[in-house]
Parts: C-alpha cells; sequence; structure tokens
C-alpha cells in the first residue's frame, strides 16, 4: 500500500487532468501488484478468479489511460 500511495504521491504534473490520469495509472498498478500477489499464496479459486479478472482489467484501464495521455 505504501508503494501504492508513493508511486500517486510522485505525479508531477500541471494539468489536472493528465494529473488525475498518472494517479490513475499508479492506483491500477497498485491493484494488480496486489493480485499478483494474492495469486501467488491464495488456494479458493473463486478469490483467485477474482484476482485474475483484477488484472485483466486494471491493465485494459491502464492501457487506455496511457493512449489518452500520449494524445494529449
Amino acid at each position: 500500500m505504501m508503494t501504492l500511495h508513493q508511486g500517486m504521491m510522485q505525479v508531477n504534473e500541471s494539468d489536472p487532468a493528465r494529473a488525475w490520469a498518472a494517479m490513475m495509472i499508479s492506483h491500477h498498478q497498485g491493484a494488480i501488484d496486489s493480485a499478483r500477489v494474492l495469486l501467488e499464496h491464495a488456494e479458493d479459486a473463486e478469490i483467485r478468479r477474482m484476482a485474475e479478472e483484477t488484472i485483466r482489467a486494471q491493465e485494459e484501464e491502464i492501457a487506455g489511460l496511457r493512449s489518452w495521455l500520449e494524445r494529449h
């Protein structure tokens, strides 16, 4: 969690929209990282499926945010 918050606080953007997008990338990456840790340790099939879906969804969100940042 500390790494997640540090990444979000290191965003250096003056434009509020770009700052938000950059912070959200860090936020989504934190979700991916924590889901991967869960997959290393969890045995329950249902929670593992949730973690796998979280990874897929957050990777898509990151791709969309990066695409938006490249265009703006």
